[in-house]
């Protein structure tokens, strides 16, 4: 367990591979968090704030954070949320994003192995690289709007969808069904 009561800016993986890390909790003053701050803390359960002596899992944080059950969103330089960590270990079988999620930054599912469906919200606009990277067990995907959100790496023409991705087998399956292969 981690209690930073007067931090106010967390950096780039900053606590990447802090593998004891069961709890992290937040103070009222965060105003920045870099992406990949929490890869690796694999027993990582729980968000939380604290204000005066009480500790919350679930609420705003202040102007630039909150917590909705244990997983953290930010704000965004245009007003908007972003899922920024889901915690590790947390045991959840279904991720139901926040319907006013823009955004999932870089690393922010960090290998959650419980996780076996994802909903994504209808104003999604865009998942950056390796957002969901190592769910192993995640078999199912719905997007609650028709329009997809973009994929950072979908203008890099080097980036490959490669078998072993979580839900390869559900994107191959519908590229066969519209015969687009």
């Amino acid at each position: 367990t981690f209690s930073a009561d007067l931090l106010e800016e967390i950096g780039e993986q900053a606590f990447v591979g802090c593998e004891e890390l069961t709890q992290f909790t937040f103070s009222i003053y965060l105003t920045k968090l870099g992406d990949a701050a929490f890869w690796g803390c694999d027993k990582l359960a729980t968000f939380n704030y604290k204000v005066g002596s009480s500790v919350y899992d679930n609420g705003t944080v202040n102007s630039y954070a909150r917590i909705d059950n244990g997983v953290l969103y930010t704000k965004l330089a245009n007003g908007k949320y972003q899922l920024a960590s889901v915690p590790a270990n947390k045991n959840d079988v279904i991720l139901e994003v926040s319907p006013d999620t823009a955004h999932i930054a870089l690393y922010a599912g960090n290998a959650n192995t419980h996780v076996r469906k994802i909903i994504l919200p209808d104003g999604l606009q865009s998942i950056a690289d390796h957002a969901f990277d190592k769910y192993t067990n995640l078999t199912e995907v719905e997007f609650r709007s028709e329009t997809a959100p973009m994929l950072e790496s979908s203008y890099d023409s080097s980036s490959k969808l490669s078998e072993q991705a979580p839900g390869y087998e559900l994107l191959h399956n519908q590229f066969n069904l519209f015969d687009t292969e």
